[in-house]
This record gives structure tokens, sequence and C-alpha cells, in this order.
């Protein structure tokens, strides 16, 4: 015969996290009305569950459970049991980065309340308040969230959204804020060639110029080798580009289309420099 000790943990369980791009149920926020087993055991499921994934906090929402309570392990590794939260009064605001165990790794900047007072039911059915500050008041928020059906990606911007939608769609490895940068390290590249570009001309002007035979045959060799390095950079810049455009997937098509025409218009400014030497020299 089993124990009861053995027949009690046999009750709890260790329940499997909702994630993406599982759907969660369309039912959350139902308020508990009845404080019995069906509770407590939802609340040691919630433990056990906590534990097994080394979380610091959970909401019934990420189980597949729609009642509204949320556990968080608190620093003396006690557990602090929420039924019904409500924030009823918060002050200031915080931007952090979070994680969510539904998107996985994704780290998103959030902007939440600093300051929050939640009001709430321990499993005595009795009314208690919590004030929160700084990471515990985010921490909070976050669990709410979930509470009423909502995660992070209810609080980013439509463009942020767009750009986490692609991370899930594609697994390309960007930042959730990596729009189209105004500098990018190819830039140094361009300015290098431009550099060149510059000298080069101004020596091809001093070429008109100069009339001793053995000096004018060293610029045309320095100037070869000038040109052709020159060439090598363009189109080492043309393939950098576009390494580096990968980054930035929410913008490819319109950098595709920068970095071909800028590798064109330097390869003829190019052309037309070594045109111009071959012609007078």
């Amino acid at each position: 015969m089993l124990s009861p000790f053995f027949i009690y943990k046999e009750k709890n369980m260790i329940k499997d996290l909702v994630k993406y791009p599982q759907t969660p149920s369309i039912e959350f926020n139902a308020p508990v009305r009845f404080f019995n087993e069906e509770l407590f055991k939802l609340i040691d499921d919630l433990k056990d569950t906590m534990e097994d994934n080394n979380l610091e906090a959970l909401s019934a929402y990420q189980i597949n459970n729609p009642y509204s309570v949320i556990v968080v392990k608190q620093e003396d590794e006690s557990y602090l049991e929420l039924i019904n939260p409500r924030i009823f009064k918060s002050s200031e605001k915080i931007t952090t980065k979070e994680k969510t165990t539904y998107f996985g790794d994704i780290e998103v900047e959030i902007t939440r309340d600093k300051n929050i007072t939640i009001m709430y039911e321990d499993r005595d059915a009795k009314q208690c308040y919590l004030n929160a500050s700084d990471e515990f008041s985010v921490l909070l928020q976050r669990k709410i969230d979930y509470n009423f059906g909502a995660n992070f990606r209810q609080r980013l911007n439509e463009e942020q959204r767009e750009q986490l939608d692609m991370k899930l769609d594609y697994g390309v490895n960007v930042i959730l804020d990596n729009s189209c940068p105004t500098n990018f390290k190819r830039d140094k590249l361009l300015k290098v060639i431009n550099i060149l570009l510059g000298i080069n001309l101004f020596v091809i002007i001093g070429y008109l110029f100069i009339s001793d035979k053995n000096l004018l045959n060293t610029i045309s060799v320095n100037i070869d080798y000038s040109f052709a390095t020159i060439l090598v950079l363009i189109v080492t810049y043309f393939f950098y580009a576009q390494y580096e455009g990968k980054q930035y997937t929410n913008c490819m098509s319109c950098q595709i289309g920068n970095i071909i025409g800028t590798a064109l218009f330097h390869l003829t400014k190019l052309g037309v420099l070594w045109g111009v030497f071959a012609f007078i020299s």
C-alpha cells in the first residue's frame, strides 16, 4: 500500500510550460471563487513546475490554466502566493530588458511602472496588499500580464513587433532593436576608397605639370597599384556590406539596392580616373 505522503506527492505534477508557437488557452483571468483543494493543487503544481524549470515566478496561465494565480519564489526560498492579484496603484517609469519563457531567449526593452501596489488574496481568502519596486515590481507586472492573456509582445510598438515576428519566423540571430543604423562598419571602407580616389585625382592633375620622365614613370606605376588597390577595396566593400546587411534583416531589401548602387558608383569613378590617366599618359 502506498503511504499517504506518496499519494499526496503523486497528486502534484510538473506541468508543461506554454511556449511559442503553441497557442495558450483563449480563457484567462478567471477569478478564483473557491479556496479549496483544487486551488491548492494548482498552487502546488506551479511550485513543482517552477522548481523543475528553475523559475523565480510563474503564472497559472503559463501552464495553460485560466485561473488568476501567481506564485513567486522569495529570497528566503519561501513562496509568495498571489490569488486574484490586481495593480491598483503605480508611480514612475522604468525601462528594463526582459525575457519570457514563452519566447525563449529573446530579450527586449520594455517600459513599465517602477513602483506598484498590488491587492490580492492569500489561500485563506484574506485580502492582502503588497508594495513592490524596481525588479520585483517588473517581475510581478510580467506575471500579471500573463493573467490577462498577454506577454511583452503586446507592449511593443509596431516596428518592434515586426522585428520580433521575423525573429520567431526565420530564426535570424538579430536583436530586437536592430533597425538600420545610421553608421555601418562598411562606411569605413568607403571612407578609405574616397580618400584614395581623391589623392589619385590630385596626383593625375599634378602629372600634367611634370616633365621629368623618371618621376613620371614612378608616378605611373604607383597610380596603377593604387587603382588596383581601390578596385580590391570596392569588391571587398560589396561582399562585406552584404554580410553586414544580413544582421539587419528588417531593412534588407533597401540595403541590397544601396550596396549595389554604391559599389557601381565608386567603380564608375575609378573607371573614369583610370581612363583619364591612360589617355594623358
